[in-house]
């Protein structure tokens, strides 16, 4: 197959000559790394773009737990910014199941508004809670994990 200078392809080598197609480039400066003369040219952001200043993605903090079989820990209090990013995870070193409450105390596995079995998790990137987050040890020590990212509005 030979293309044209617009993208035009000139032969495909079937007998289908002059057929028009789009041609894909990536935008400019959008480089793959890459070593030798056939390092792959493929979409990204810019070399030298930093997302951090830019104010796209922002730094996740991390906070991990220990809770003992039947204890409640306030995990996180209601942000004074917008929060944007929200992971728990309980552990698959964990017990218990970990029952988690907004703006309530998860004091038995019905009453919480969700529960994580040991080795699971929830994300939240697109709707993410802004209450106070509480966790309770049911049936055994749960290790959590809990990673967020407050953004001033």
């Amino acid at each position: 197959m030979q293309l044209g200078g617009s993208g035009r392809i000139l032969s495909d080598n079937l007998g289908n000559e002059g057929v028009s197609k789009p041609t894909l480039r990536p935008p400019t400066g959008a480089v793959r790394q890459g070593t030798g003369p056939q390092a792959a040219q493929l979409p990204g952001p810019p070399m030298g773009f930093n997302a951090n200043s830019a104010g796209i993605y922002l730094p996740i903090q991390k906070a991990p737990f220990v809770l003992a079989a039947a204890t409640v820990q306030m995990l996180l209090l209601e942000p004074d910014k917008l929060r944007v990013y929200l992971m728990i995870r309980n552990a698959s070193t964990s017990l218990g199941i970990l029952a988690v409450g907004f703006n309530n105390d998860p004091n038995t596995v019905e009453a919480a508004d969700m529960e994580l079995a040991p080795g699971t998790g929830f994300l939240w990137d697109f709707f993410v809670p802004q209450n106070r987050i509480i966790a309770r040890a049911i049936g055994g020590q749960c290790n959590v994990m809990l990673n967020y990212s407050n953004k001033d509005i």
